[in-house]
């Protein structure tokens, strides 16, 4: 986990903005200061997404709750069935192990 240090100003140091703007430019969901988003930020979004849909639904018929890490099983999943390879999948994914694409 990183702690961000603010200045007296409260600007963020200026090495950590180089950090944010090196380390985090190939994120998919970041901040307008391109910074990752907060992981229940994202999963409150999803959840008020899910609640208007189901807000027009039958009780029966209700979409069902998903978290961030099923939508990368998703991405994965979508990935073999469009007949990408294995090994570019396991880059994408940021496996370090083979196994971990292919088992998972």
């Amino acid at each position: 986990m990183l702690r961000i240090v603010e200045q007296r100003s409260g600007s963020v140091a200026p090495i950590l903005r180089l950090f944010f703007i090196v380390s985090f430019k190939d994120f998919l969901f970041t901040t307008k200061f391109n910074t990752p988003v907060i992981e229940q930020t994202f999963i409150d979004a999803i959840d008020r997404i899910i609640d208007e849909i189901n807000s027009v639904r039958d009780i029966f018929d209700e979409f069902e709750r998903i978290t961030p890490h099923a939508l990368r099983h998703t991405f994965c999943s979508r990935c073999f069935e469009k007949g990408i390879t294995p090994k570019v999948v396991q880059q994408l994914m940021g496996h370090a192990h083979y196994s971990t694409t292919i088992d998972i």
